[in-house]
């Protein structure tokens, strides 16, 4: 008996062989459609017709449109359909043994360009794509994390190899070159600043080498929420009911702020801690949005004619120190005319009736 023609294993192997054709073909016709038309537009079904092959081949194959475009996003990126990760690549193994510092950084650079090249258009189409798809978005995600894990093997390798200038922060480092070289930072520098692939290249590898060659820049850890700063205080509102008010200055007053600005002043008011207010505070009046008394708008507030002035002691007969007496309520109720025609021109109540304190609307000053 002769030996079989097409033994057992070469058969395997030719099924093999046809099996990664096929797929090599779906992968490109997909690649097509999916930059032509976008995510939500490619079927599997004119996937199958773009490849000339069976739809339940592609269905049997992929099984989901969002497997399959994440199988066309994960070839692009190495290049080919081999089942080598980027760490294993022999462009990424030799940019991580460079015998200079400058070396590994140009190629490394290189690398973040090639991988751009072929797959920055699948980047953009992959990010709208998240959107409407969990799975590519889960997809995303992973990729953002194995993009900084392959940036904190090359970084901790130089450190390792003795390459980074001491003193060096490697996390920092690690942070910074993970954001450089994210796919969102392609789409934005792309789109922003019309950078080409050369453009893209040359600033990874000039602003790697300063990170490490530059300047030291300070790193600030974030700290607890500080207090507003003193020169904001005639800003803050309500101000007049949380501090006395006295003249143009401010002074600590029996409020919850005045007390805590009276503490920060070391008990001795705030005499000369707060600048004068003088031409910020008009006639008393710090709510100048609720007033309308914007700059430019209207004039000085000028005291209206019934109203009850400040609440300062009184020595009318019959005065308790705090209100006025009977001499103070009958000059209120005197000219119930004239406060009339004055709350028709300044937004000022209507009196209640006779016997009645006539209030103001929205008064909230203090003189």
């Amino acid at each position: 008996m002769t030996d079989d023609v097409n033994p057992a294993g070469e058969g395997v192997t030719l099924r093999q062989a046809q099996t990664a054709l096929t797929e090599q073909r779906i992968l490109a016709a997909a690649t097509e459609l999916f930059l032509a038309d976008g995510y939500v537009a490619t079927t599997l079904e004119a996937v199958a017709r773009r490849a000339r092959v069976a739809a339940r081949t592609v269905y049997v194959r992929f099984g989901t449109k969002a497997a399959l475009f994440k199988r066309v996003v994960d070839v692009a990126i190495v290049g080919d359909a081999e089942p080598v990760g980027v760490l294993d690549r022999d462009w990424m193994m030799q940019a991580m043994t460079a015998p200079t510092l400058a070396g590994r950084i140009a190629a490394v650079a290189a690398v973040g360009r090639q991988i751009m090249q072929r797959t920055g258009a699948l980047f953009a189409v992959a990010q709208q794509a998240a959107a409407v798809e969990p799975l590519i978005a889960a997809a995303w995600q992973e990729g953002r994390e194995q993009s900084r894990h392959a940036q904190e093997v090359f970084w901790t390798k130089l450190a390792d190899d003795g390459l980074l200038p001491p003193g060096t922060d490697l996390t920092w480092l690690v942070d910074s070159a993970s954001i450089m070289a994210a796919a969102e930072t392609y789409l934005l520098v792309s789109r922003m600043l019309g950078w080409d692939l050369d453009a893209y290249q040359d600033w990874l590898t000039v602003t790697w080498t300063r990170l490490l060659t530059g300047p030291a820049l300070p790193h600030h850890k974030p700290t607890a929420p500080r207090s507003p700063p003193l020169a904001l205080l005639p800003f803050l509102n309500p101000l007049p009911r949380l501090l006395n008010v006295e003249g143009n200055g401010l002074r600590g007053g029996s409020g919850a702020l005045g007390a805590w600005l009276t503490s920060r002043a070391g008990g001795a008011g705030l005499a000369g801690v707060v600048p004068d207010m003088t031409g910020l505070r008009r006639n008393g009046c710090f709510c100048r949005v609720q007033c309308g008394q914007r700059a430019g708008v209207r004039g000085p507030r000028t005291p209206i004619e019934g109203v009850r002035g400040p609440r300062t002691p009184t020595q009318g007969p019959g005065g308790d120190g705090m209100r006025p007496g009977p001499a103070g309520w009958a000059g209120q109720r005197a000219s119930g005319a004239a406060r009339t025609a004055a709350s028709s021109s300044r937004d000022v109540r209507q009196s209640p009736g006779p016997g009645k304190i006539l209030r103001p609307a929205k008064i909230l000053h203090v003189d």
